[in-house]
This record gives structure tokens, C-alpha cells and sequence, in this order.
């Protein structure tokens, strides 16, 4: 069974490294799992934040369900007043403790501390230290999933195109596919 991961919403949000992740996910190299609370919170992200007209984001959710019906995770509810993180994202990791995940990955990695994931064998990483490790142990797998997530871009682009994109939210990922013998721009 491959490693459950909860992405949070702020992850979610960002449409370059969600399509790496989800599609990742897609390859069983990893599998997602989420609420519908931390969905409901990159809705209203997508529209408030980033303008997202709200049938547009409503449609990505849909997809997003359909695409991984059997990852959404329920009953974490009754969890979420004892966990001790930030309070904005304890239905964070309750769903995350719910779900048996093994990582959160998110960019307010402060909103979980040691002390409170810890105790459920839970690791917080930020998007870039993820995608490494994926990279680490599945590089052509990796690159494989980046030259499709590229491709199926309208207009497609190129590999490169797509990293300097990427660069900004996951610099170590980019550079370490850049140095290595997997990258032909």
C-alpha cells in the first residue's frame, strides 16, 4: 500500500504543485486522503484569495472527488478539539490521524509542531522536502509525471517551461532534476 499523505488546503491551492501531487498519486507512488473540510478550505482559497470564479472551482473539487472518491476521509470530527496544533488546522490532522497518514504536506509547516504530530508517528513536510523524497526514490517516476503533467498543458509545454514554474513553490526538486542525468531540456 503506498504512503497516505494529507496535503493541505494551501497545498491544494497552488494548481502547479496539486496537479505534481495528485498525479503522483494517480501513479500509486503515493496516496492522497482529505476531508471535506480541507477541500471546502481550498474552495473558498481558490475564490477569495485568487479570484477563481466559483463554478470553476467548484468544478476542480468535483474532479478532485471523483478522481479519488475512496480517499475522503470522515469521522475525524470527534479528534479535532484534542489535537494540539494551531487551531485553523487541527482538522488537519485529525484527518491525517483518521486517515493513518504518514506525512502532511503543507506550506505553514508551523501550524504543526513536533509535540503534536509526533505522538502519531505523523511527519510534516513542506511541498519541496516531499517532492524530493518521491524524486529520491522513484526519479524516473518522477520525471515521468512532470513530462505529462508539461504535456498536457494547453498549449502543451516543454519540461523546462513547467520548472520554471515550479521553481518559486519547489526549488529543490527543480535543481535536483536539473543536475541530474534524467533531464534533457
Amino acid at each position: 500500500m503506498a504512503h497516505v499523505v494529507v496535503p493541505d488546503a494551501c497545498v491544494l491551492v497552488n494548481a502547479a504543485v496539486r496537479d505534481t501531487i495528485l498525479r503522483a498519486a494517480e501513479r500509486d507512488l503515493i496516496q492522497v486522503a482529505w476531508s471535506q473540510d480541507i477541500l471546502s478550505e481550498m474552495t473558498r482559497a481558490l475564490e477569495q484569495d485568487l479570484g477563481l470564479a466559483a463554478d470553476k472551482s467548484l468544478k476542480l473539487r468535483s474532479e478532485m472527488e471523483g478522481a479519488f472518491a475512496e480517499n475522503l476521509v470522515t469521522g475525524y470530527e470527534p479528534l479535532v478539539p484534542a489535537m494540539k496544533n494551531h487551531p485553523k488546522d487541527r482538522h488537519v490532522l485529525a484527518t491525517a490521524v483518521v486517515a493513518g497518514a504518514g506525512s502532511i504536506v503543507t506550506f505553514n509547516v508551523r501550524h504543526f509542531p513536533e509535540n503534536a504530530c509526533g505522538p502519531y508517528g505523523i511527519q510534516v513536510l513542506e511541498p519541496d522536502t516531499f517532492l524530493l523524497d518521491l524524486w529520491n526514490m522513484w526519479p524516473d517516476e518522477v520525471v515521468s509525471v512532470l513530462q505529462g503533467q508539461a504535456q498536457d498543458l494547453s498549449p502543451a509545454w516543454s519540461l523546462e517551461q513547467l520548472f520554471v514554474r515550479l521553481q518559486r513553490d519547489v526549488p529543490l526538486l527543480v535543481e535536483a532534476i536539473r543536475r541530474s542525468d534524467k533531464f534533457n531540456p
